[in-house]
């Protein structure tokens, strides 16, 4: 009985100090863009501040050669009516200052549409519970139409709520 209990001891000693390894930390690697990456819920206002448009996506993401001088910005809603669109264009950023200012820029998506996206800024730890974004964007057509409307939102936290888009602003 004793040669069971030692034995049974010893195995129990070699198996807790052999399952004791310990790993360094894995080191998390981002892209260059990181701080403007990601996925936003925002709404559109007018040049008076009154809501036009009321929460929906927009997506910041890098380039394919992944750089720090240039990203995606895909705007997933639109009305398409003349006064309001869906675009996506590549811009200039500048992510030391986290913001990303170009003017007539063509869209990808719709022809004949230019983008100007000025006053733009993405505010790292601002707000009470996650980051938040800022744009002035100027549509113009070759039919002529010309808009502008002030873009303002949240980075999403991937904390569910009810309503999927975090707290309202």
């Amino acid at each position: 009985m004793k040669k069971k209990s030692f034995y049974l001891i010893l195995l129990s000693v070699l198996f807790a100090l052999s399952s004791c390894d310990t790993y360094p930390d894995y080191e998390i690697e981002y892209l260059p863009t990181y701080p403007l990456n990601g996925e936003y819920f925002v709404k559109n206002y007018n040049s008076n501040m009154e809501r036009v448009v009321n929460y929906y996506k927009l997506t910041i993401y890098n380039t394919a050669t992944a750089g720090k001088d240039s990203i995606w910005v895909d705007n997933k809603a639109g009305n398409g009516t003349g006064n309001f669109y869906k675009f996506k264009v590549k811009v200039k950023c500048d992510v030391d200052n986290r913001t990303f200012d170009q003017s007539d820029v063509a869209d990808i998506q719709t022809e004949g549409l230019v983008v100007s996206l000025t006053n733009t800024k993405v505010f790292v730890n601002q707000w009470p519970v996650n980051d938040s974004i800022y744009m002035t964007v100027r549509y113009r057509t070759s039919l002529g139409t010309d808009s502008t409307f002030i873009i303002a939102g949240h980075r999403r936290t991937g904390f569910e709520d009810g309503t999927g888009y975090g707290q309202d602003m």
